[in-house]
């Protein structure tokens, strides 16, 4: 009896101080997790804004800020020190900071200087989205360092991980991580047909009739495939909005090559005709000039002044579709961002 009374004894004293240390180590992780929380939170704030738009300079400091806050969370984490001589989750939690604090000034660093090259042109912009998700992956990488330390840990000293506010939040953000890939990949197709309209506005707008014609063909080219590209993908979880929304865009650029760009064409065509007629009427004496070239001028002069209010009206109409389409898209996207981000 006094022998099974000892055994019951010794199982309660190891029961308690297995139940005291599990409750000290769970200390001990909130400790730590106090520390990292609300700069994870700051990290994410700024890698969601930083994809979904705003650019790298804008947010710059942001960015200092939050290099700022990891150099003091780690010496935080280092004072707490280890756990009983068990230095493994408290090293993890700093390689978990560290690699934040490199894809930070490193990656995002690069990615900054970036961004100007990447509004020129479709590989610079598809380069550019490359760099973005490389860091968005390699901050994943992090995080999953901090998960899985945490999760050794807790198994070792017993501790019982309830799934709370934390847990909802990292699902959050490997959710809205997903949704940015989804959108990235929609982007690059608009994006290969808005540059290349841009460059047609540019020739538009530079009177380069050239430019222009070349730049109409390459747009049309870019639509096509980008609307066959996007046939390929499929909806986010069902959701089909935001892939509708550049669809959507796609055909106000089809339709414009198809419809209003031409006319614009065919008006610097003519007006192309006139100025040089012009030319030749002014560099040549009035007694030299036959009938003929009076006649092609005058012809020409019609056909231009002609033009001029179709020209107005047609390109009115064009730069107009064009704001309301590109509205479309945009609130096409902040909609897909507020559902799943």
């Amino acid at each position: 009896m006094k022998q099974t009374l000892a055994i019951c004894l010794l199982l309660l004293g190891a029961f308690s101080m297995q139940a005291q240390s599990a409750g000290e180590a769970a200390a001990y992780m909130g400790q730590i997790g106090e520390s990292i929380e609300e700069m994870k939170g700051e990290t994410w704030s700024y890698l969601k804004a930083a994809t979904r738009g705003r650019s790298a300079r804008t947010l710059e400091r942001k960015r200092q800020s939050i290099i700022e806050e990891l150099k003091n969370v780690k010496s935080e984490i280092r004072k707490i020190g280890a756990f009983k001589g068990d230095r493994s989750y408290q090293q993890e939690v700093i390689n978990y900071l560290d690699m934040t604090d490199i894809v930070l000034r490193e990656d995002y660093a690069k990615i900054m200087d970036m961004e100007d090259i990447a509004e020129r042109s479709y590989d610079g912009m598809e380069a550019y989205l490359l760099a973005k998700d490389i860091a968005g992956e390699k901050m994943d990488s992090a995080f999953s360092i901090y998960k899985n330390a945490e999760e050794a840990f807790a198994n070792k000293y017993g501790v019982n991980l309830i799934e709370g506010e934390k847990t909802k939040k990292d699902e959050k953000i490997a959710k809205a991580n997903k949704a940015l890939k989804y959108y990235n990949r929609i982007f690059l197709e608009v994006f290969r047909a808005q540059v290349q309209e841009a460059y047609v506005v540019e020739a538009l707008n530079n009177a380069d009739l050239v430019s222009l014609e070349q730049n109409l063909n390459a747009l049309k080219t870019a639509v096509a495939k980008a609307q066959a590209n996007l046939d390929t993908f499929s909806t986010f979880g069902g959701d089909k909005k935001l892939l509708y929304s550049a669809q959507r865009l796609l055909k106000y650029y089809e339709n414009s090559c198809a419809n209003n760009l031409p006319k614009l064409v065919d008006f610097y065509v003519k007006k192309d005709n006139f100025d040089r007629l012009q030319k030749k009427m002014e560099a040549t004496k009035k007694r030299d000039l036959t009938q003929e070239d009076v006649d092609a001028f005058n012809a020409a002069v019609e056909d231009y002044n002609k033009m001029v209010p179709e020209f107005n009206n047609v390109n009115e109409r064009n730069n107009e579709a064009r704001e309301q389409a590109i509205k479309s898209w945009e609130d096409g996207v902040e909609d897909f961002f507020d559902q799943h981000a």
